[in-house]
């Protein structure tokens, strides 16, 4: 019984979203943001060795080790290695919550979905989950943008992250093309929209970054 709950422990460890893994995470979109022209980014995995390699730095929020390695060549495998990362997250990048909303079949249009979705993300989350769904999202946008040349036509982007973001064992899979769709439009938003929060200390309605 020990064992089980000390490799349970470990397993949390591993995966949970700390300050160190969180710098290194974004390190990684860094490096794929200057790089977001690259052909296969977020296609192909690349090579296994360099992958894992990458992959098991940014679980240790290993920033010296992961500078030596994010040079030109290693787009797809630190593309791949950011994709396993974010899987692992002990709590999901895209909170539950939203997640339900997302595959909600309520018959609205996906830009209002992704408009109320990139909100709940918002009243959701703080601190370094929340800037790590900013960034991740950001990203995602340049990749979209630059569709025709890294061989991601538009809507198919969508479709890749579909498992990443989203708990692919819900009963949501056979609209799986429906809920595409709102995540492509949650990325074309996610630039412009800035939700307006009330600050109950100063008593104002500040912009939330």
């Amino acid at each position: 019984m020990g064992q089980l709950v000390s490799r349970k422990v470990k397993q949390d460890a591993e995966t949970k979203l700390t300050e160190k893994r969180f710098s290194a995470a974004l390190d990684i979109v860094a490096y794929l943001k200057e790089n977001h022209h690259e052909v296969g980014i977020f296609r192909y995995p690349g090579r296994e060795v360099i992958r894992k390699q990458i992959l098991r730095l940014l679980q240790r929020g290993d920033r010296m080790g992961l500078g030596a390695l994010l040079r030109p060549g290693v787009e797809m495998e630190s593309s791949a290695a950011f994709c396993s990362f974010l899987q692992n997250l002990k709590d999901p990048l895209i909170p539950c919550r939203v997640q339900q909303l997302i595959s909600a079949d309520n018959q609205v249009p996906d830009d209002v979905v992704a408009i109320d979705a990139l909100g709940l993300i918002y009243q959701e989350l703080s601190g370094i989950h929340l800037k790590l769904v900013i960034q991740t999202l950001e990203l995602f946008r340049l990749i979209n943008q630059n569709s025709s040349r890294n061989e991601l036509a538009s809507i198919s982007l969508a479709v890749v992250l579909l498992p990443i973001l989203m708990d692919i064992k819900q009963t949501w899979t056979k609209r799986w093309k429906d809920v595409a769709l709102i995540l492509h439009e949650m990325i074309l938003q996610s630039d412009s929209w800035k939700p307006i929060m009330f600050n109950a200390k100063r008593g104002r309605y500040d912009v939330k970054t």
